[in-house]
C-alpha cells in the first residue's frame, strides 16, 4: 500500500519540480539577451554629444559598433543611464 501512494506521488512531483526549473532556466535567459542589447550613440558636435543612431550591444565580439552618418563612419558608444549626457560605454556589433 505505502508503495504504490509513494509512486503515485512521486510522478507528479518531479514534473512540477522540472517544469518550475524550466521556467527559470528560460526566463533567466531571455533576460540576458535583453540586457545585452543597448541602441549606439554618436557625438556630432560638442553641443550634440549623444546622437541616438542604432542598436549595438555589450557582449564583446572583437567588432566595434559603428555606424555611417551624412557620409561620415561613427564610433557607436553607450550611455551609462538613460538621462546621462555623456556616452562613454564602449559598444560592440551585433551579429
Amino acid at each position: 500500500m505505502k508503495s504504490t501512494f509513494f509512486k503515485s506521488i512521486l510522478l507528479p512531483i518531479a514534473t512540477v519540480v522540472l517544469g518550475v526549473g524550466g521556467a527559470f532556466t528560460t526566463t533567466s535567459m531571455s533576460s540576458t539577451k535583453t540586457l545585452a542589447d543597448q541602441i549606439g550613440f554618436y557625438e556630432l558636435d560638442e553641443e550634440n554629444p549623444c546622437v541616438q543612431s542604432s542598436m549595438c550591444q555589450t557582449v564583446d565580439n572583437g567588432q566595434i559598433c559603428s555606424a555611417i552618418v551624412s557620409g561620415t563612419n561613427h564610433t557607436l558608444k553607450g550611455k551609462t543611464s538613460p538621462n546621462a549626457l555623456t556616452c562613454p560605454v564602449t559598444l560592440w556589433r551585433k551579429p
